[in-house]
């Protein structure tokens, strides 16, 4: 069986043109559907359980990986636009990889400036042990692709799938054709705002991702409380939780769930 680390960007810093939102949390979204795309291909899949890049790297060296997958979306003049895919030079499987992602995920994209290319600049391209395909989906800096890539996070997701099992020569199935019945335990990154709650203990893609938001509103002076200087949600989260729970007039119990994210994007843009 085929072994793929997908590495969805944790840049929650990076703001969309559109939709209140960050490329952290819309290419979390596109790894968990070309996630379950995979595994009802009969791909193995693992996710991050760290937002270190260079930890990453050691985790899918560890786990074996035969193809690494950073999953971004890109940003320049608020005018490029298209898809990019990255290779390391010298690698034929990573080339091949890059030329059968973007097959099926260029021509679905938007943007019209495309291309495939060596960028052994990229630390998840020259550091990983197994042969990279650095997907770069389209640009989100260009309001119109920016609501495009939030409108079709799943299909981008299968479209990556698509072009992933295109390379390893395995039968892709559309999500109609068979349900996804995976017993792979690999846990699946959840985008911070998509329901559930995070609370002290959790640690994580999705908590980092919270916690950039928390760090955000502290330098604007909203919240007071300093988060804590882990990947896990641990007490001065809980407290800085509470002050932006207190800030927006919501119930005030230290969990984040999807009312007191909202509450964060809104105090964000004040």
């Amino acid at each position: 069986m085929s072994k793929v680390y997908l590495s969805p960007s944790c840049q929650y810093d990076n703001a969309y043109a559109y939709g209140n939102t960050t490329e952290a949390v819309q290419c979390i979204k596109i790894a968990n559907a070309c996630k379950s795309a995979l595994e009802r291909c009969g791909i193995s899949v693992k996710m991050p359980s760290d937002n270190s890049l260079v930890n990453r790297c050691a985790e899918s060296d560890k786990w074996g990986a035969d193809l690494h997958v950073p999953i971004h979306t890109n940003a320049y003049n608020g005018k490029t636009s298209g898809t990019r895919i990255y290779y390391y030079d010298g690698s034929a499987k990573g080339y091949n990889a890059a030329k059968a992602i973007y097959a099926v995920l260029a021509p679905f994209t938007p943007g019209t400036s495309e291309s495939v290319s060596a960028n052994n600049g990229l630390l998840e391209v020259n550091t990983p042990n197994a042969p990279t395909a650095y997907v770069e989906v389209d640009f989100h800096d260009v309001p119109s692709i920016a609501k495009w890539i939030i409108e079709n996070t799943t299909a981008i997701g299968e479209k990556i799938a698509q072009g992933i099992c295109k390379h390893f020569g395995v039968a892709y199935k559309s999500a109609s054709s068979k349900p996804t019945t995976s017993t792979n335990t690999t846990s699946k990154i959840e985008a911070p705002d998509i329901g559930g709650y995070m609370k002290e203990g959790d640690k994580g893609v999705a908590v980092y991702a919270y916690k950039q938001m928390l760090i955000a509103l502290k330098a604007k002076k909203i919240i007071t409380q300093g988060v804590d200087d882990n990947n896990k949600f641990g007490t001065g989260t809980t407290t800085a939780t509470k002050q932006v729970q207190k800030a927006a007039g919501i119930t005030v119990d230290g969990l984040a769930g999807a009312q007191t994210l909202k509450a964060c994007r809104v105090l964000l843009t004040k």
